[in-house]
């Protein structure tokens, strides 16, 4: 415990204050990931209107980027920080407590909004409060705490959920635990109101239209953007309704969904944790393709359950593999624009991925509604694979060239 103490106190005080934010609202994030599917579905919702809900709140995290970017240039992180807590409250409560279809989908796209600032602000604020030297280890010790939120959530909420379960019926189990943890969002306002906001508010007087004009003349900046939303588009397919896929294919029970996930997410933490070290190993970009290449064979495992041991695997390993270089992803992405740029480049990044991964989620639902609960990941894996050339196009395209002259080199001879 002291070694770990040391380990943060290395980080400047707004950067620990952060941390802790992001625990809480990503705990919150893992109990609406794990049963606001199964809650709609127990009060006999079709996937399609579950598939919309998920996807509307994917669509106003992306829609929400720009006045997000915008609100945090003009009153800074903490304000817009507290103020996104508030929304994911509101939307969470709404969500859980109303009956009524389109109240549902109005909470839907505060919740998504109230994400959208976390999403947008987050790799500005981590880059503008840490050092070139300690910028990778911040952003995975980032990654691995939200992971460990999402997989105590994940866990904490399955089994709550069945035990209280015995006391009342399916759907005002999950409805309690949804409303408690819509609450318990709210406390990370405490950590934020410590942040110093002299030293944070650093994109005054930024022109969000003419930072994407400027952006929009790099080549580079415009295919990772495309790169960014098609793995948006593919995981909206999929990740969204894991929980519901495992519980209605699988006929298992909450807690052991929730066991699952949860176990999953600990190979994410387990991965956050070797980044910095396989980055030294590789390189930052080689780490990236490779991870994103060998996720690809566990999500058709996946597709092709052959019992929930394996299943529990290839979610393990999936989820270990596309989700571990995220560090090593928001780092890069923040040095492809200059300072001054990087608030709107977020807010265009989380634009591109949210509004193709809320369309994701929307076709996900109906192809499940129509054909099977497997057919998504079919699309899916062809999104990633897609993807991971644009990827390699952006930051290796020496090594590109060099294949590509070897092969045509071979051919000839």
């Amino acid at each position: 415990m002291g070694r770990l103490k040391t380990y943060v106190n290395r980080y400047t005080r707004n950067a620990r204050f952060y941390l802790l934010n992001g625990f809480v609202s990503f705990f919150t994030m893992s109990a609406f990931s794990i049963l606001l599917g199964i809650y709609f579905k127990e009060k006999h919702y079709a996937e399609s209107f579950v598939g919309m809900i998920l996807s509307m709140q994917m669509v106003a995290m992306g829609i929400g980027s720009i006045p997000s970017a915008w609100l945090l240039n003009r009153i800074g992180s903490k304000k817009s920080f507290i103020g996104s807590l508030l929304l994911i409250a509101i939307g969470g409560l709404g969500q859980a407590g109303t009956n009524q279809e389109i109240l549902v989908v109005f909470f839907a796209i505060l919740y998504g909004f109230g994400f959208s600032v976390q999403f947008t602000g987050e790799p500005p604020f981590l880059t503008d409060n840490s050092t070139p030297m300690e910028r990778m280890s911040l952003f995975s010790l980032n990654f691995v705490l939200k992971n460990i939120a999402m997989m105590l959530g994940n866990f904490a909420t399955g089994y709550v959920s069945d035990y209280l379960k015995l006391f009342m019926d399916n759907a005002k189990a999950t409805q309690l635990i949804l409303i408690g943890c819509s609450l318990l969002a709210l406390t990370g306002i405490y950590p934020l109101l410590k942040i110093e906001e002299s030293t944070v508010a650093s994109y005054e007087g930024s022109d969000l239209l003419s930072d994407f004009k400027k952006m929009m003349c790099q080549p580079v900046v415009v295919l990772y953007l495309v790169y960014n939303a098609l793995i948006g588009l593919g995981a909206g397919m999929v990740v969204p309704f894991f929980s519901v896929y495992l519980k209605y294919s699988l006929h298992i029970d909450d807690g052991v969904v929730g066991g699952i996930l949860s176990f999953s997410q600990l190979g994410t933490v387990i991965g956050g944790m070797l980044i910095p070290l396989l980055v030294k190993k590789l390189g930052k970009p080689q780490v990236v393709v490779l991870c994103q290449i060998l996720s690809i064979p566990f999500l058709l495992s996946i597709a092709f359950p052959q019992g929930l041991i394996l299943v529990t695997l290839s979610f393990f390993m999936r989820s270990s593999l596309m989700n571990m270089a995220q560090p090593v992803l928001q780092e890069l992405s923040m040095n492809l624009v200059e300072k001054d740029c990087r608030a709107a480049f977020s807010s265009f990044l989380a634009l591109s991925n949210n509004i193709l991964r809320g369309v994701g989620v929307f076709l996900g639902g109906m192809l499940m509604e129509r054909f099977t609960y497997h057919t998504p990941y079919y699309f899916t894996v062809f999104m990633y694979f897609v993807g991971t050339i644009l990827f390699m196009m952006v930051f290796m395209r020496d090594a590109l060239w060099k294949t590509k002259g070897y092969f045509e080199k071979h051919k000839i001879m």
